[in-house]
C-alpha cells in the first residue's frame, strides 16, 4: 500500500477516534451553545452523536482502502507487463539464435565439387573429384562463373544450381540482420548477433565477390542466338551483398 495513503488513513483514524471519544463529553454538557444533556437516554444520545462520525470515518477509510487496492492492482499489472516483455525478449532472442545456428550450418556445409586432372604419364590421364566446403566452395562457385560456357539457353541460376544456394544463404543472412534490427531485445544482444553474422559473412562469403564486379552478368556479351546472358555473375547477388554490408557493424562506424 502507498505510504501516503497509509499516513492519511492513520491521521483520519486518530482524528475519528478522538472525535468519537470527545463528542459525547462535549455535546452532553450545557455549554450555552448546544445542549444535548436532556435528550433521551444517555446511551441513545451518545450513539446518535458518535454513529455519524464513526460512519463517516469508516467510509473514508474504505475509500482509502479501495484507492490503495487500485494502486496495488496497477503495480501488479505493470509487473506482469514487464515480465511478459522479458519473456517476449527471451523468445525473440532464442528464435534469432536458432536462425543463426541454421545459417552457420548452411554456410559451413555449403560444398562444391570440382574436377582435377592428374597426368600420371604421357599416355594416361586420371580425373579425380575434389569437394570444397565453406569458404573455398563459395569462392569456387563465384569465380567459376567468370568464364562459364554452355550451349544451353537457360537462366544463370538454372545453369548453375549452386548459384541458387548462394543466393538463398545470402537472403537468409540479410533477413536475419533485418529481424535483429527490428527485434525488441537488448541492444547488447543485437550487437552480439550482428557480430556473429559479420564473422560468418566476412570470413566465409564476402571474399568470393572481391574484385568480381567486372564479371557481372549485365556487363557480359549476350548470346547471339537467344539474346540472353549465359556467363557472368547474377547482378542481384551483388545487390544482396551490398545490403548486408550496410547492416554490419563495420559499415555503421
Amino acid at each position: 500500500m502507498n505510504t501516503k495513503i497509509m499516513k492519511r488513513a492513520r491521521i483520519l483514524l486518530i482524528v475519528g477516534v478522538i472525535l468519537i471519544i470527545l463528542a459525547p463529553l462535549i455535546l452532553t454538557r450545557g455549554l450555552g451553545i448546544i445542549d444535548f444533556s436532556n435528550t433521551g437516554q444517555i446511551g441513545d444520545t451518545i450513539g446518535g452523536i458518535t454513529a455519524p462520525i464513526a460512519s463517516l470515518v469508516g467510509s473514508i477509510l474504505v475509500f482509502f482502502a479501495l484507492e490503495a487496492q487500485i494502486e496495488a492492482n496497477q503495480i501488479i499489472q505493470e509487473q506482469m507487463k514487464v515480465q511478459k516483455d522479458e519473456e517476449s525478449q527471451k523468445k525473440q532472442l532464442q528464435n534469432l539464435l536458432d536462425q543463426f545456428k541454421m545459417l552457420r550450418e548452411d554456410v559451413n556445409d555449403f560444398s562444391y565439387i570440382t574436377f582435377k586432372s592428374d597426368s600420371t604419364d604421357e599416355e594416361k590421364n586420371s580425373v579425380s573429384y575434389l569437394t570444397r566446403t565453406g569458404r573455398d566452395a563459395f569462392r569456387q562457385v563465384i569465380v567459376g562463373m567468370k568464364q562459364y560456357k554452355t550451349k544451353q539457353h537457360l537462366d544463370l541460376y538454372k545453369l548453375n544450381h549452386k548459384l541458387g544456394e548462394v543466393k538463398s544463404i545470402l537472403l537468409a543472412m540479410d533477413s536475419l540482420l533485418k529481424q535483429t534490427d527490428s527485434a525488441t531485445i537488448e541492444l547488447t544482444d543485437k550487437v552480439f548477433l550482428r557480430n556473429l553474422i559479420s564473422y560468418q559473412f566476412n570470413s566465409k562469403i564476402s571474399h568470393a565477390f572481391d574484385g568480381m564486379e567486372t564479371y557481372k552478368a549485365s556487363l557480359q556479351k549476350p548470346c547471339e542466338e537467344c539474346g540472353k546472358v549465359h556467363i557472368g555473375i547474377p547482378d542481384d547477388l551483388f545487390d544482396i551483398i551490398t545490403r548486408i554490408e550496410k547492416q554490419l557493424p563495420e559499415s555503421n562506424e
